[in-house]
């Protein structure tokens, strides 16, 4: 995407930020680089994004049709959502991948952060009205890291503005206290993780044993009946 980052110059013309040799949208050798960053997003990311809602749109009958290959391909991006909404699996890597494409689309600083609040704020009225992880840990500490991000974000562009009666030593700790609380915040999420794995709960409404390949596909879509019927372990 480096092909897109054009910053203005004095003289009214647009130059690479990467090389300010380089006229934007006038040069030829910025229309390549251009069109080599476009085959770049379509082969890698869309790519991944199409074949990503493929296998969470259609994971059930995907499941069904290939089997163990078929969930173990893709345990990466289903495991920590809960079955019955797959689908945020997808937007979960869109929105990564608005992420890193919206500061590209304008070299201003101040739309880049409302394309990005208005990404992150869309994101977390989704995770906190759906509660889409599997486990409630998740949900809290999902939705309290983009509370975090979103009030770092903001104050990040406040440190930026030019406004001469705003005390930014305030600003830029506040912004620094809540970067050490989500990172503190992190660090005990990964402890508690690893002391539940030590010390595993033993308590089941139903255990159900099968055989790993024959049966993993059948063996979850009971699971999936089960907690349908209000069995939550």
């Amino acid at each position: 995407l480096q092909g897109f980052r054009c910053t203005e110059s004095p003289n009214g013309r647009s130059t690479l930020s990467a090389d300010s040799s380089v006229i934007c949208w006038e040069a030829g050798e910025h229309r390549q680089v251009v069109m080599l960053g476009i085959v770049a997003v379509l082969v890698y990311p869309i790519t991944f994004l199409a074949l990503t809602f493929v296998a969470c749109f259609f994971y059930a009958s995907l499941s069904a049709l290939y089997g163990i290959r078929f969930t173990a391909c893709v345990r990466f991006l289903v495991v920590r959502v809960r079955p019955d909404l797959l689908i945020f699996a997808f937007l979960g890597q869109l929105k990564n991948f608005l992420i890193s494409l919206l500061p590209t689309l304008t070299s201003n600083y101040h739309i880049q952060v409302c394309l990005m609040l208005t990404v992150l704020l869309s994101w977390s009225f989704l995770q906190l009205w759906f509660k889409f992880w599997r486990s409630h840990l998740i949900n809290v500490v999902d939705a309290y890291m983009n509370f975090v991000t979103i009030i770092m974000l903001v104050g990040f562009a406040l440190l930026s503005s030019e406004k001469r009666n705003m005390d930014k030593a305030i600003v830029g700790w506040l912004t620094i206290s809540l970067f050490l609380a989500a990172t503190t915040a992190s660090i005990v999420l990964v402890v508690c993780k690893m002391l539940s794995a030590l010390h595993p709960s033993s308590g089941y409404s139903i255990f159900i044993s099968h055989h790993k390949a024959a049966a993993a596909v059948y063996a979850r879509h009971l699971k999936l009946v089960f907690q349908d019927q209000g069995c939550s372990r």
